[in-house]
């Protein structure tokens, strides 16, 4: 995906023979704008640089930044691309795994947060004298406004235990 994003600048400093009509022929691709700054020479760091800006992407980041050192020190741009790609895929593995792992601890806590409600009402269900004591006038009502109180907190913790910034 994001190697279709470099492929016309790649080009346009690999093989400089080829007409700017034929690489730059798709007006709507998100590169366009390289392009265009290419087309009035600017330098490529400098087209890269402003394309990176535009589309705020870690991956693109990266890719601008090895060909950038590749073109300055030289070396084998396919490989170094190779590289990148396979570490880009690799990351989006990582991210998905540690999506799923957080998936599953996100519903556990759903689940105790929702326990304490249903169990209330099984509760109710089976001896509606026991529940009705702690919503008597007075101290008692302390029980379960202390109670939802402690729930809404566990959650909050659990949620900001389970986040994970990328």
């Amino acid at each position: 995906m994001m190697l279709a994003a470099l492929y016309e600048p790649v080009m346009a400093w690999c093989m400089p023979s080829i007409s700017w009509s034929v690489r730059c022929h798709r007006p709507r691709q998100r590169n366009s704008s390289a392009c265009r700054r290419l087309r009035l020479a600017f330098p490529l760091r400098q087209a890269l640089a402003h394309m990176v800006e535009r589309i705020e992407s870690d991956d693109l980041g990266l890719m601008v930044t090895a060909i950038n050192i590749q073109h300055e020190v030289g070396g084998n741009l396919s490989e170094i691309l190779e590289t990148i790609s396979n570490t880009i895929r690799e990351r989006v593995r990582i991210k998905g795994e540690i999506q799923v792992m957080t998936t599953q601890q996100r519903y556990t806590g759903y689940a105790l947060v929702g326990m304490p409600f249903i169990l209330a009402v099984i509760i109710s269900v089976i001896n509606p004298g026991y529940m009705s004591e702690m919503f008597q006038p007075g101290w008692p009502m302390f029980i379960p406004i202390g109670a939802l109180i402690m729930i809404f907190m566990g959650f909050i913790l659990m949620r900001k235990m389970i986040r994970i910034d990328f």
